[in-house]
């Protein structure tokens, strides 16, 4: 149960082996998908309370570096949003995802602007690019989607 939020919560654990020898960036998201044939994926809003993490907005996932925990690896509890999941109905899936460096910073170029729609406070945000004299971002991941239910 989450007193700020009103709500109650199931907790997945994901744990990460992480290779000591290079720096790594990884994007963690949860996803359902009705039984009843519709084979479209949807965003679940997943988040965690630990610190090393960088969040994005709940529906698009996590995403961290490893600068904590250099091949040591790291066990996260996310919290899953019980609102909309009936396991009667959906089949639950989370999906870890090595990403490169140019991908994360996008992510958090991404995040730092959504945050600032509608806040006339905020300084303007340009997203992360890896074009020269463009826009746009070329970027690669290793996933693995694991099934849960």
């Amino acid at each position: 149960y989450d007193p700020l939020r009103d709500a109650e919560y199931n907790k997945i654990r994901v744990e990460i082996e992480d290779d000591g020898n290079t720096k790594d960036y990884y994007h963690v998201q949860g996803f359902i998908q009705n039984k009843t044939g519709d084979m479209d994926f949807y965003s679940l809003w997943t988040w965690s309370d630990n610190p090393i993490l960088e969040e994005t907005s709940s529906s698009v996932g996590l995403i961290l570096t490893d600068n904590s925990f250099n091949g040591a690896g790291i066990g996260l509890d996310l919290k899953v949003d019980d609102y909309w999941i009936d396991p009667d109905q959906h089949h639950i899936y989370i999906r870890v995802a090595k990403i490169t460096e140019d991908y994360f910073y996008f992510l958090r170029s991404q995040k730092a602007y959504t945050d600032a729609i509608d806040n006339p406070f905020a300084e303007p945000v340009t997203l992360h690019s890896n074009f020269s004299h463009d826009y746009g971002i070329f970027a690669l991941e290793n996933a693995n989607m694991y099934f849960l239910q």
